[in-house]
Parts: C-alpha cells; sequence; structure tokens
C-alpha cells in the first residue's frame, strides 16, 4: 500500500519551497536553523549524540546535517514512505548516514536522541501514542528527545501549511497536548522552546529569537523531552 508521501518523494523539496517562499527563506534555511538549536540544547543539557534517530526522516535532507551539528557517529533515518526512504539512499546515504524503512525494526535502546521534525500532525490522533511508544523503546534510558511542531497559535505557520498540498488536512498539535502525550509515553518533559518569529525581512532581529524563546508565537516549537527507564513488572 502506497504511503501519502509517496507521490512527493521526487520533488518534496520543491513543494516545500513553494509554500515556505512567502518567509523568504528556503527548506534548508528552516533545517539547519532547527539543528543547530537542538544541538545548543542538547549540549546545554549535557546530552550525548553517539547514535541519533531521524524520525520521519523524509527524502533524508535533514541526516547530514544531524551528523554535523551534532557529531554523531552514526544517524538512522526511518520513514513509512518507502519511495522517500529510497531517495533518501540514494541522495544521502553514507558511512554515517543510513534510511530504513519504518517496518524494519530498530534495535531497543540503542539511540541516544530521537530527533523528530513535522510528524505527529500527519498522525491520526489514536496512533499518536503508538509512534511515540516506538520513539521510547528506540532510546536509551535517559535518551532525549527533540520533537519539533507547527505552532497552531502562529497565524503566518497556519497560512504557510495551507499553501502545502500534504499539509492542508493535518491537525496541528497545541504543545499542552504534545506535553501530555509525551507524559504519557514516559517521558519527562524538559523543555519547550519556541522558535522562528522573524521572516527574512526581520532577518536583523533574529538574534533576539533565543531570549523569546518561552513566548508562545514562534512559527514552530520543540519539547526536548527524556525517555525514563521502562518500568519493572
Amino acid at each position: 500500500m502506497s504511503h501519502e508521501f509517496d507521490r512527493y518523494s521526487t520533488n518534496y523539496d520543491d513543494v516545500l519551497n513553494a509554500g515556505l517562499r512567502v518567509t523568504g527563506d528556503d527548506k534548508d534555511y528552516f533545517a539547519a536553523a532547527r539543528v543547530r538549536w537542538t544541538a545548543r540544547q542538547l549540549a546545554a543539557f549535557g546530552a550525548a549524540a553517539r547514535t541519533v534517530l531521524d524520525f520521519g526522516c523524509g527524502t533524508g535532507a535533514t541526516a547530514p546535517i544531524l551528523a554535523r551539528e551534532l557529531r554523531a557517529a552514526r544517524v538512522i533515518g526511518v520513514d513509512e514512505s518507502r519511495a522517500s526512504i529510497d531517495e533518501a539512499q540514494r541522495l544521502h546515504a553514507s558511512d554515517v548516514c543510513s534510511f530504513v524503512h519504518a517496518t524494519q525494526s530498530i534495535e531497543d535502546a540503542s539511540c541516544d536522541v530521537a530527533y523528530v521534525n513535522g510528524v505527529l500532525h500527519h498522525v491520526a490522533s489514536l496512533d499518536q501514542p503508538r509512534v511515540l511508544a516506538t520513539i521510547h523503546a528506540a532510546l536509551r534510558p535517559g535518551g532525549m528527545l527533540a520533537l519539533w511542531e507547527n505552532n497552531p497559535g502562529n497565524p503566518g505557520t497556519r497560512w504557510v501549511m495551507r499553501r502545502l498540498p500534504f499539509d492542508r488536512d493535518a491537525v496541528m498539535l497545541w504543545p499542552s497536548r504534545t506535553k501530555r502525550l509525551l507524559q504519557q509515553a514516559s517521558f519527562s518533559v524538559v523543555s519547550i522552546d519556541y522558535c522562528f518569529f522573524f521572516p527574512r525581512p526581520l532577518a536583523a532581529l533574529r538574534v533576539l529569537e533565543p531570549s523569546l524563546r518561552s513566548l508562545p508565537l514562534g512559527g514552530q516549537y520543540v519539547v526536548f523531552a527524556k525517555a525514563a527507564p521502562p518500568r519493572s513488572s
């Protein structure tokens, strides 16, 4: 059975960039900024990132950025779209970065960090706990999750999502729901940061963004959470 993103496996970047054009930046800017923010916060938390799970990796463009910015020895990209995984393998596979379909199991407790961007709003609400349980199982006890989601409180984000054919029907998650889902999945939420306040015409103000991270108006938010050890029976 084909996945909804299979049809975008060869033109995903073009479609996404067309939607983002109103911001003045392209997907590469946002991808690099997300990973740099993730790297700074993980360093502040003292979190190791030897093995990184890129869950919902799509066509794999973020995996090399994760490898570089997190100084990871291994990045494993996982996605439910077989066509996207094939494209990721073709474009980005290396000695460090590998890609597998979601039906292939990741060894339990094998990853230090899980990076998840824009995935949950494409997952049916009843399936969201299962997805988070899968991520939790892949993390070592105490491993860190960086979960990025689009902020439903930002009108610009809503506008961009309406421009993207694969996002129009997505159900955005308020941070309170994301936090509750993570806690139910045995994660301990460490922080919630808001990012991407200023479009390119106001780029000079981006130096202020770290001081605004608690203001719930950014285009995206990221939840950092720690995987609790499995409960003893």
